[in-house]
């Protein structure tokens, strides 16, 4: 495998992590924008404020939870991205190191 090959699938693996950590980021700010909008309409109704305001804690603390939830999902798709990535580089290295050293035409 070439330099350029093995470049091109470390870059096309960080690409990839990188790709799952930003819609992980993308979806913890539509979880978080969700429950602001629900806390609003909540807020606008009327009703016994305290009432609204134990919804509200309750919508945030749903919404953070399941933030967190899909960050760390992401989070664990990322880091089998990068793992599979090592192990697929120390494969090229070791084949490209049998072919400098002679082993393999």
């Amino acid at each position: 495998m070439t330099d350029e090959k093995i470049t091109g699938t470390v870059e096309t693996l960080e690409a990839e992590a990188e790709r799952v950590l930003a819609a992980a980021r993308g979806k913890a700010r539509e979880v978080l924008l969700k429950s602001r909008e629900e806390a609003s309409q909540i807020l606008s109704s009327r009703g016994d404020m305290s009432q609204i305001q134990e919804e509200s804690e309750a919508i945030k603390q749903r919404a953070r939870a399941e933030a967190e939830r899909r960050a760390r999902e992401y989070d664990e798709e990322a880091s089998r991205i990068r793992a599979n990535a090592t192990t697929r580089i120390d494969g090229i290295v070791k084949e490209i190191a049998s072919i400098v050293a002679g082993e393999k035409a």
